[in-house]
């Protein structure tokens, strides 16, 4: 296991968390098995299509800029790595974001994983399968060039664990790439709160 720390978060890194054979198998199976959906998202008043594809599984649906995810109760498969990932870190999960990013032109832009439905205080747990990408941390609230970013590379198999006050302190996002990428499969474990 790796710690880093950036601005009083602690950031996990559990690399090979899943061989190569077992990641390898995993994202063979979601990928086929997944409905992927692309969302629409408002910018500015007008609507884009999410540089990514995505779905939902848990008890409660989700919301977040204008799109809206209805909960699909986990699989198999999904519970044996939440039950993998918990045992772990002692650290109780009841839904999970599933990411599929197709090429280095799909991407995240800096955001915090803060909305009202999830535990605040809770630690959320991200699983890489398939190809390698950067993740980039930043204090938020600072804007431009020149500001202290932490550029952690997620190889198939690594689980970070992003630690509390992560979601509080700092944004991160998942920046596109010029060179020709592997596609990406991406489950971020979360603990929501049932209202």
């Amino acid at each position: 296991m790796i710690s880093k720390s950036f601005y009083g978060c602690e950031l996990l890194i559990f690399e090979s968390f899943f061989s190569e054979e077992d990641s390898s198998m995993l994202y063979d199976q979601f990928y086929r098995q997944t409905a992927w959906v692309q969302n629409d998202i408002v910018i500015f008043g007008k609507k884009h299509k999410i540089p990514r594809l995505n779905d939902w599984y848990g008890d409660v649906d989700m919301k977040y800029s204008n799109i809206h995810f209805e909960a699909k109760p986990m699989t198999k498969t999904l519970n044996q790595i939440r039950s993998k990932i918990e045992k772990e870190t002692n650290t109780f999960y009841n839904s999970v974001l599933m990411n599929l990013y197709r090429n280095g032109n799909d991407s995240m832009g800096w955001h915090s994983d803060d909305e009202n439905i999830y535990n605040p205080t809770s630690s959320i747990a991200s699983l890489s399968l398939g190809g390698a990408r950067w993740m980039k941390f930043k204090k938020k609230n600072m804007n431009g060039l020149g500001k202290k970013t932490l550029k952690l590379k997620l190889k198939s198999g690594d689980l970070l664990i992003m630690k509390y006050p992560t979601q509080d302190k700092l944004s991160h996002s998942i920046p596109k790439s010029l060179t020709d990428m592997e596609s990406r499969i991406n489950l971020t474990f979360r603990t929501v709160i049932n209202p």
